[in-house]
């Protein structure tokens, strides 16, 4: 609990607040090396079906429609 509460650990950037969608705002644990002297980049985690369009269409090529019938058969949400 004293580390997560020390305000230099959020300023140095290896306890950044981050904003997720549901949660809201919190504190989590950033990787602490640096390579070019600034703090990684951190974000939350995606949704759970967040990505499934962009996976369908670009990375299995399906087209719209195809999507579309996947959604009404259930077999994706």
């Amino acid at each position: 609990m004293e580390l997560s509460s020390d305000p230099t650990f959020e300023t140095r950037g290896i306890m950044p607040v981050i904003d997720h969608p549901v949660v809201g705002k919190f504190k989590n644990v950033a990787w602490p090396v640096r390579f070019s002297g600034s703090p990684p980049p951190v974000e939350p985690s995606p949704l759970l079906g967040e990505h499934t369009d962009a996976v369908l269409t670009d990375w299995l090529g399906i087209d719209a429609n195809g999507v579309g019938d996947l959604r009404k058969a259930g077999i994706v949400g």
